[in-house]
């Protein structure tokens, strides 16, 4: 958390449009650096656009961006992103 002053203090939380199983926030530092958490409950992977550089994951391999600069989340998985 230190390396990462929006996962303490911040300005608040934003949720963010996300489709069906996905909860999408972004909480923002007092330097206005965002991380951006994506939880993903459903039971098939899901496209999103990529809110920024996956910092970790709750799965086995956080996830890249393709050329598209999309995402694919898998089940159950939870990633925080520096946005």
């Amino acid at each position: 958390r230190r390396a990462q002053p929006a996962l303490g203090a911040g300005t608040g939380v934003t949720w963010l449009d996300a489709p069906e199983g996905v909860l999408a926030l972004r909480r923002e530092a007092a330097d206005g650096r965002p991380v951006v958490v994506t939880a993903h409950t459903g039971s098939a992977p899901v496209t999103v656009p990529s809110p920024g550089e996956a910092l970790l994951s709750s799965g086995d391999t956080p996830p890249a961006a393709d050329a598209d600069g999309n995402v694919v989340l898998a089940p159950d998985t939870t990633v925080w992103w520096l946005g």
